[in-house]
């Protein structure tokens, strides 16, 4: 008896995990306009909203083509000053599911102890 159930808690588990990769593997880019290639008239990316902590000035939202990892264009955020600034977008999920977040950064002149980081808001 006990050795049927380790070989079904094992079957299950298997089960479960090729289930989660799946999941994982199946799963489409959720983003708009992920690469930030679509650049609207105000010459930010499109699908894409710029925001500040503090708008009391200070930091520069654009879209260059001078950096870029791959396409034509990137996404450039300049502060002046400590400042949580950032490209957001709201994207639906499904609970219980596993994703994938990932992103090319690339920082310069960074001398405080802030930097670059890639993040989900409101998460809980």
């Amino acid at each position: 008896m006990r050795k049927k159930l380790i070989i079904l808690l094992a079957v299950i588990i298997t089960a479960v995990n090729f289930l989660a990769l799946t999941s994982y593997a199946e799963t489409k880019n959720l983003l708009k306009n992920p690469d930030m290639e679509v650049v609207g008239e105000d010459g930010l990316p499109n699908e894409w909203l710029a925001s500040a902590y503090s708008e009391t000035g200070g930091t520069q939202f654009s879209n260059q083509s001078e950096v870029v990892y791959k396409g034509s264009y990137s996404a450039k955020i300049v502060n002046t000053g400590a400042n949580d600034a950032r490209f957001e977008q709201l994207v639906s999920v499904k609970s219980n599911t596993i994703y994938k977040l990932s992103a090319y950064i690339k920082t310069e002149n960074i001398t405080d102890t802030a930097g670059a980081n890639l993040s989900l808001l409101d998460t809980w």
